[in-house]
């Protein structure tokens, strides 16, 4: 599995169940630098492979599986923006 598959995993969990809300319609809930940990997130991954932070950026190496999860339950429809 690759990183833009990986990507759009998680994408497809964060939306699926979110109730539309207008009141946070443009405002940020939460964002991560990857400056430092991955506290936010749950790694759930095959052996053999590598989820670390370098550069302010989370890199995902595996060839044979891996799920990264937000660990905020998210109760509203979102828009995620990947920098």
């Amino acid at each position: 599995m690759d990183i833009k598959s990986i990507i759009v995993l998680l994408i497809l969990v964060l939306i699926s169940g979110c109730k539309s809300s207008d009141q946070n319609k443009g405002k940020v809930l939460y964002s991560d630098t990857f400056d430092a940990t991955l506290n936010n997130w749950i790694i759930e991954q095959m052996e053999g492979g590598e989820v670390n932070i370098a550069d302010g950026r989370m890199n995902v190496s595996q060839s044979n599986g891996a799920i990264v999860w937000f660990k905020e339950k998210l109760h509203v429809s979102i828009t995620i923006d990947m920098i």
